[in-house]
């Protein structure tokens, strides 16, 4: 028996500790892995055998919110492993898997936007850092810092039940984008934007628009302190007034990398998620993640890493090729890279925000293309953003070797893309450019430079 099977045979044998956690207006358990439980789960998921016992929870979704994570789960629960020891991906692993063990490192600005306050970010942040032998970033040394969208100060936690609840729920995605943003590039400085909690939610036109706006300041925001670069885990509804008005608008800056998630919904058809819809922004899907005995990673496109065709935007001042736009009959394809994503085999996240009466989930692992997004905006700020980066255009001005070409697997049917009247590459990953994974994967810093 290899030492995979063995894990996953361990595993199945021993008893998942069951802790109760409460949330604002409902109960609910976490299943909590001990050290030894942790480290065979952590091979699990490095060998892509999960799934044989866990099944994952797309707690934004489920909670009609507008974030791009999902969250690893024991077999037939409905709550989430943690731990007191990571299990997932760490920060050494995706160094490894992306080609970056030993690379220089630039000290660039990775800027994040996300909804709510998240009154201990620095010290869960720091745990993360600390346990992955990454410089500590602070407020008081400048490496850290957090303000609102519209560069004002960091927002004070929400007062209402519902405001905390909401808080409670996005600071996930907020640990996360700074975990992989720190992974992707440890000397980099982060600027975390927060929009009001209210912009995570699904709600009417109206306050989806507002939300929209809150975000896109947050990328004029982030320009303005002098960010390399700035990563969105959300995605909102697209109409004309989120494609064409003030929020495409501000979206459309030079000389700052812009990456956005692409959904985690698989196939999006002819309206993704905005922003990734836009042209001026850089799109990026998902991957499922695996290592070999022998060390060696192996990527395919995740089923769940949004792709799509954005109806009426053509994306030639962008730099995507006619070759590639020609598949969505003229108009702006996506995604434009990737990286990885599948919660099956995701990554380390530590959080343990949550209000007074909640039992913190401490290490989780986390997937979705929330994952990828910030990833490859702190890689581009590690390789150092172009100063003539607009858009994708660097991504598409690259040759086919600065990417790892992801080949094998889809995110909708056969026959699917087709009968939205677009090529079948937008829903199945193939040599060169396809809709899950874009141009590929990074392959170290010459996929940015």
């Amino acid at each position: 028996m290899n030492r995979v099977l063995r894990a996953v045979a361990a595993l199945a044998a021993s008893c998942l500790v069951a802790t109760t956690m409460a949330s604002p207006g409902r109960a609910a358990t976490t299943h909590r892995l001990s050290a030894t439980q942790a480290r065979a789960m952590h091979a699990v998921i490095a060998s892509g055998q999960a799934a044989k016992r866990t099944h994952v929870l797309d707690v934004c979704r489920s909670r009609r919110l507008a974030c791009q994570a999902q969250l690893l789960a024991a077999d037939g629960s409905s709550t989430p492993l943690s731990s007191f020891t990571p299990f997932g991906f760490g920060a050494k692993d995706l160094e490894s898997a992306y080609g970056l063990t030993g690379a220089s490192s630039r000290t660039g600005t990775v800027a994040i936007v996300d909804a709510g306050a998240y009154p201990t970010i620095e010290s869960d942040l720091n745990v993360y850092r600390r346990q992955y032998a990454l410089p500590q970033c602070r407020r008081s040394t400048g490496c850290l810092t957090v303000r609102s969208y519209d560069n004002g100060p960091e927002r004070k936690p929400a007062t209402s039940e519902r405001g905390k609840e909401i808080e409670e729920e996005v600071g996930l995605e907020t640990a996360l984008d700074l975990d992989m943003a720190s992974a992707a590039c440890p000397r980099c400085k982060l600027l975390l934007l927060q929009t009001p909690p209210g912009d995570a939610v699904f709600g009417s036109t109206r306050a989806t628009h507002a939300s929209e706006d809150h975000f896109a300041t947050a990328v004029q925001t982030a320009k303005s302190r002098g960010a390399s670069s700035v990563s969105i885990s959300y995605g909102f509804p697209t109409d004309a007034y989120a494609a064409g008005g003030s929020p495409a608008r501000k979206m459309n800056v030079r000389g700052m990398a812009v990456t956005a998630a692409t959904g985690d919904s698989g196939y999006n058809g002819l309206y993704p998620y905005w922003p990734e819809v836009l042209p001026s922004v850089i799109a990026v899907g998902g991957t499922e993640l695996s290592r070999s005995p022998h060390g060696s990673w192996h990527e395919g496109a995740w089923d769940g890493a949004g792709s799509g065709c954005s109806a009426g935007l053509t994306p030639r001042a962008y730099g995507q090729p006619v070759g590639i736009s020609a598949l969505c009959n003229g108009f702006r394809a996506s995604a434009d890279l990737s990286a990885v994503a599948d919660p099956m085999t995701g990554v380390a996240v530590y959080d343990t925000y949550a209000p007074a009466d909640n039992f913190p989930f401490e290490w989780v692992v986390v997937g979705g293309t929330s994952v990828s997004s910030p990833l490859v905006a702190g890689i581009f700020a590690r390789a150092g953003v172009p100063a003539g980066v607009h858009g994708p255009n660097t991504i598409y001005a690259q040759p086919a070797s600065a990417f790892r070409d992801v080949l094998a697997g889809g995110n909708a049917p056969s026959g699917v893309c087709s009968a939205d009247g677009v090529s079948e590459r937008l829903c199945a990953a193939g040599v060169g450019w396809d809709g899950p994974t874009g141009r590929g994967t990074p392959k170290g810093l010459v996929t940015f430079q």
